[in-house]
């Protein structure tokens, strides 16, 4: 049984075509083979981009790849340089070029994908071919159309036999054919994951990813109904096990019950992403703890403890306070950033100690502030815990692990996606001149929308490699709010981007750190990471 990637197809918008080609090979193909689904790719010529799609490339691990067509329909004719799929009784639909030449062009552009990304000739096997599982081809389709690249319904009960034959027929056309060696095998299979990882970044993905995302929302409300008898409870997990979206759920159906609610927080950069899912929703307040208290006690006695970091002293001008305005249902994320003086003030917001609900979401995995809130959110259960990861790719979410140690009890997710892509460098320039060439690889070849990228930092911009410039060739770093202009890219350090994520992370690793950072740092990359890393720290 072959590898296959994804592992079902039933969230994508497949033909049943396809559906019936995936089906067959993943049953008759050997499980040394691997099996890419619908690889999405780009190219440019005069000013001009070009969207194509391979529907299947099916990798030999011994030989190389072929790249594969599905036509579907009950026919196919040909009249002159005109294509038709017939649909049914005087019913067709023009195809815009031949399918051979579409299965040729996605094989060109992988070997050609390769060279680039790697700098070396690709050594292997490479070709095409086109299916039409659903009937047979009894006539001649013309010049470029061998039958030997035909695999057509007979061909679907003898299909491993008619792959090898395929690649045999290849091999013999690629007269520089050498072995296809491990190394390179490797390469290229996380090659194909960036290619689908990157693609998804630029919005390849989208439908599959609404439907992901309905199920996603289906398990979180039942998660919420699971403890709608538990009135104040600890939710933990780790990194992207969808513990703020939980909360937002839990907070917006509260208040939607006619309940006063508080959705509190330690950072700002989160609360104001969160504030979002918030506009239309009556009686919610959606505040950082220090808006918090500065709400509730007089400007003088804030001014006295606002010095300190973490506002040392604040539980003796809460204890005093009048007027405190109170909630029914609290909603504390990141609580792992709450001081045990802080989780004590936050009941006193409570409208009623007992009655009211109070969900205090953490991670100490993401404990990056060194802080400990010593149950003084006086919680009397243990904590329900969130156990698979719904935002990395697994590839990303192992690598975190791999390099931190933390975070091994959470299941990654079932998307496998490229390896993180770590570069040393020697000095600050040819970081810089890196950094470059990634922003302008990712956007002008690689489609990525500058809104789904990340420049993430352990140093603000003005210690970090860019060295307070603002700028870097074209690009502009917006510090505060979302990329606006098409030249903006977003830039955050740690601290400020935990709790929230991006498509495509590039995180800049100036100096040696805790693993909590690292962890929090890896995580935040949903299908691509890359670290820049600079030798002499």
């Amino acid at each position: 049984m072959a590898i296959m990637y994804p592992s079902s197809i039933d969230g994508y918008n497949a033909t049943e075509s396809e559906k019936k080609f995936f089906n067959i090979l993943k049953e008759f193909l050997p499980d040394s083979y691997r099996v890419f689904y619908s690889i999405r790719w780009f190219s440019e010529k005069d000013g001009i981009r070009k969207d194509s799609e391979c529907d299947f490339l099916i990798l030999d691990p011994t030989l190389g790849y072929i790249s594969v067509e599905v036509k579907g329909g009950l026919g196919i004719e040909k009249d002159g340089d005109q294509w038709k799929l017939i649909l049914g009784d005087n019913e067709y639909r023009k195809l815009d070029r031949s399918p051979y030449l579409q299965a040729e062009e996605s094989m060109r552009y992988f070997k050609e994908y390769y060279e680039e990304q790697y700098g070396f000739f690709y050594k292997g096997v490479y070709g095409f071919a086109v299916a039409f599982p659903n009937y047979n081809i009894n006539h001649n389709l013309g010049i470029g159309t061998p039958k030997i690249l035909t695999l057509d319904y007979r061909d679907m009960s003898n299909l491993e036999h008619r792959i090898r034959e395929i690649f045999n027929y290849w091999k013999g056309a690629n007269h520089n054919f050498i072995a296809f060696s491990k190394d390179q095998q490797k390469k290229f299979v996380n090659l194909i994951h960036k290619r689908v990882s990157l693609s998804a970044a630029a919005g390849a993905l989208i439908e599959y990813r609404h439907k992901q995302l309905n199920q996603i929302n289906r398990v979180q409300d039942n998660y919420i109904y699971f403890l709608s008898n538990f009135n104040q409870v600890y939710i933990t997990g780790g990194a992207g096990t969808g513990k703020t979206w939980i909360g937002i759920k839990k907070a917006k159906l509260d208040a939607e019950n006619g309940k006063r609610v508080l959705f509190l927080c330690s950072s700002f950069h989160l609360m104001k992403w969160v504030k979002a899912y918030f506009l239309e929703t009556p009686n919610a307040d959606c505040l950082t703890f220090k808006e918090l208290i500065m709400r509730n006690i007089r400007p003088e006695d804030y001014d006295k403890i606002k010095g300190h970091k973490e506002l040392t002293g604040v539980e003796n001008y809460i204890e005093k306070a009048k007027n405190l305005k109170k909630y029914d249902s609290i909603i504390v994320d990141e609580g792992q950033d709450f001081t045990a003086e802080w989780a004590y003030c936050t009941r006193f917001f409570l409208e009623d100690q007992v009655e009211s609900d109070l969900y205090v979401f953490f991670d100490e995995y993401q404990n990056i502030f060194n802080r400990d809130f010593e149950n003084r959110f006086d919680i009397k259960i243990p904590p329900f815990t969130l156990i698979e990861n719904l935002r990395n790719t697994s590839n990303i979410y192992n690598f975190a692990t791999e390099e931190t140690g933390l975070g091994r009890d959470v299941i990654p997710n079932t998307i496998e996606g490229a390896y993180p892509e770590s570069i040393e460098l020697k000095n600050r320039q040819s970081a810089r001149n890196k950094l470059e060439s990634i922003m302008n690889t990712l956007i002008h070849k690689e489609g990525v929308s500058n809104k789904n990228i990340t420049v993430l930092s352990d140093l603000p911009i003005g210690e970090s490699i860019l060295l307070g410039h603002n700028t870097l060739g074209n690009w502009e770093f917006n510090q505060h709010g979302d990329p606006v202009m098409s030249n903006e890219i977003r830039f955050r350090t740690i601290d400020e981007f935990k709790g929230l994520e991006s498509d495509v992370i590039i995180y800049l690793n100036h100096k040696e750190k805790t693993e909590e950072k690292l962890y929090v740092a890896y995580t935040r990359a949903r299908f691509y990471l890359y670290e820049i890393k600079l030798k002499n720290k």
